[in-house]
């Protein structure tokens, strides 16, 4: 399973890898949320009848979560930058699992200033001691995994990345749309859109959940990622 990039990107845009790409700055940010998680412990157990603003990150830990597999994590860590790679180490760290354990090791050279976080994440999955300078954040991460554990994933439907066929079909309706453009104007290529790949395809995350995503996974195009 290859899911689409662009779904994948939702979840890298609305993580805090700003925060986590730095060992002091993860440190000290992971603190506050632990410290918040342990005060709103109940709240958080509470999830998904309850939200409360104090564990948005929680919320949005659960959210990558509930998507992630072997597939949703590759593409974070080869296809997103740093952003993708210090995503990707820290859910790994939540949830550790041994398949993860090729794409991290891939990804380390490629993004030699997140190799720190990167480091955390086998070690994490293999049980091994953490590098003393990075303990910190390693407890951290353990406890933000326990104050997670119990709590249900929600399900996180994607969409597939499109076969040669389906790539080769799109390219087809974007002919026909032009043809549709060329002789009757914006109304007209709105119209040709509707129903086709393309249109399916050009819904940013937010727009395709709205418009009906989890009726669409229990159909054959779209296939859930597993929680």
């Amino acid at each position: 399973m290859h899911y689409w990039d662009q779904d994948i990107a939702h979840f890298v845009g609305t993580s805090p890898y700003l925060a986590l790409a730095r060992p002091g700055s993860a440190a000290r940010f992971l603190r506050s949320q632990v410290e918040a998680g342990d005060e709103c412990e109940a709240s958080l157990r509470a999830y998904p009848d309850l939200r409360i603003e104090p564990l948005a990150f929680f919320y949005t830990c659960l959210q990558s979560l509930g998507a992630l597999d072997q597939p949703f994590l590759a593409a974070l860590l080869a296809n997103h930058t740093f952003r993708g790679v210090v995503w990707g180490s820290f859910l790994a760290m939540l949830q550790p699992s041994d398949a993860f354990v090729g794409a991290l090791r891939d990804a380390g050279p490629r993004c030699p200033h997140q190799a720190w976080i990167v480091d955390c994440a086998v070690a994490a999955i293999e049980g091994r001691p953490q590098v003393p300078e990075h303990d910190d954040v390693a407890v951290l991460a353990a406890r933000c995994r326990r104050l997670l554990d119990g709590i249900p994933r929600p399900v996180v439907p994607l969409r597939p990345r499109p076969t040669a066929a389906e790539f080769a079909r799109m390219a087809r309706e974007r002919e026909h749309v032009r043809a549709c453009y060329r002789s009757g104007g914006a109304d007209a290529a709105l119209a040709a859109i509707r129903g086709t790949l393309i249109g399916y395809y050009a819904q940013d995350y937010r727009q395709w959940v709205r418009s009906g995503a989890r009726e669409a996974a229990a159909s054959s195009r779209v296939v859930p990622a597993s929680p």
